[in-house]
């Protein structure tokens, strides 16, 4: 949710002693795909409602909303090492990593995010540089399919293993009612591999028993409430 801004300003731990921070939860969970217009078709055909993130010829996601809980974010990135290259050389290397990452990863299951809810990060902020990771902040924004102006707030940790972190949305962009076909209601859990030491420190920000963190690499197993097909749990695109 992150592709549009290049800016960002990046801090180095240690800072401020943080004795207490609230509490997140699982926001979305990141799904690359080669074709957006063909991945969006897809999924509907797969019973799900799919949303493009703005006009669908600007559009670079789409999302898969439910009433409650993480969403789902179908996204295209292609690969170019213009982007990345302009990121480091104006010293954004917490944003050329989660970049690199993004583009160098197969089609599936790439990345999650976690959110707060309020308009800033700055208690959790200080908590990123309590334990010591270096991370990038940077604005976000786009024009919703309705033409709702949303921003947001945006902590990408260097380290690509390590969720990057959302403020709410100025302006809730979740739809009241979201009726999939097929069945699915929600996202119960999200099991996701990641480096043994990033566990506790990840358990810090959060409070939300859907994702479960195990040691390992990267996505392991999702599980919708409403719907079960093995298939949506391969960790590549079909």
């Amino acid at each position: 949710m992150f592709f549009r801004l290049l800016w960002g300003f990046e801090f180095i731990g240690m800072g401020e002693k943080n004795e207490e921070v609230e509490n997140m939860k699982l926001s979305h969970i990141l799904y690359r795909v080669d074709n957006l217009h063909k991945a969006v078709e897809d999924f509907k055909n797969m019973g799900f409602t799919v949303v493009y993130g703005t006009k669908p010829e600007k559009a670079f996601n789409a999302l898969i909303w439910f009433e409650k809980g993480p969403f789902i974010e179908l996204y295209q990135i292609n690969k170019n090492k213009f982007i990345i290259n302009a990121m480091k050389l104006l010293g954004k290397k917490g944003l050329a990593n989660r970049f690199s990452h993004f583009q160098n990863s197969n089609y599936g299951w790439v990345d999650y995010s976690i959110e707060n809810d309020r308009r800033d990060l700055t208690e959790e902020n200080l908590l990123l540089k309590e334990m010591g990771y270096k991370f990038s902040t940077m604005p976000g924004f786009r024009t919703d399919i309705n033409g709702n102006k949303l921003k947001w707030k945006l902590s990408i940790p260097f380290d690509s293993s390590f969720p990057f972190l959302m403020s709410a949305y100025s302006i809730n962009p979740r739809p009241r009612r979201i009726k999939h076909i097929n069945g699915a209601k929600e996202v119960k859990r999200l099991i996701w591999g990641t480096d043994k030491k990033n566990i506790p420190n990840i358990n810090r920000l959060l409070n939300d028993n859907i994702l479960q963190l195990i040691e390992g690499h990267g996505f392991q197993k999702i599980i919708i409430d409403g719907w079960d097909e093995e298939t949506f749990n391969k960790p590549y695109y079909k």
